[in-house]
């Protein structure tokens, strides 16, 4: 069972390394991933166990019927795997090194599932925003091209008879 102290330890680690991490990531993507991707992503990882996170990242990342619009969400799964082992390696063990006793597997699997839903939630909401940016600047850069251009239907009144 985790202790209330290695939660405490999770929830700053979150608020501080994991976020940054995740904009880091995600601006490494450099295009969002689209939301059926990250809705999958986060059910899986909210009821599942860690082993089986891992296999759905591996599946997603070896995946071979990627669209070429697409494509980008393979390295997406690709640097998310990397990403969950490099902090596995950096984090568990400092988080558990106040155990007096090793830990049990299945509180190791339990952290490591804890740590993983901490960074894709910070993940996907900076995909979100990602997506929220680009959005806006399609928007921007549409009234842009516009300017000094009419807008609207430029064609007089149509009158009974159907003549203008």
């Amino acid at each position: 069972m985790i202790t209330e102290q290695e939660q405490a330890k999770i929830r700053l680690l979150s608020d501080t390394e994991l976020y940054r991490q995740a904009v880091d990531f995600m601006r490494g993507i450099a295009k969002p991933i689209p939301q059926k991707q990250t809705n999958g992503l986060l059910n899986v990882s909210l009821a599942n166990t860690y082993d089986q996170l891992q296999k759905f990242v591996a599946r997603q990342r070896d995946r071979e019927t990627w669209p070429p619009t697409e494509r980008h969400i393979r390295i997406f799964y690709r640097e998310l795997g990397q990403k969950l082992k490099r902090m596995d390696d950096l984090y568990v063990s400092s988080i558990m090194k106040a155990r007096t006793k090793p830990a049990p597997q299945e509180d190791i699997q339990t952290l490591r599932m804890l740590l993983a839903r901490e960074f894709i939630q910070h993940v996907l909401a900076e995909n979100a925003y990602m997506g929220a940016i680009r959005a806006f600047q399609n928007v921007d850069l549409d009234n842009s091209r516009n300017q000094g251009r009419p807008q609207g239907n430029n064609r007089a009144p149509v009158t009974r008879q159907g003549r203008t």
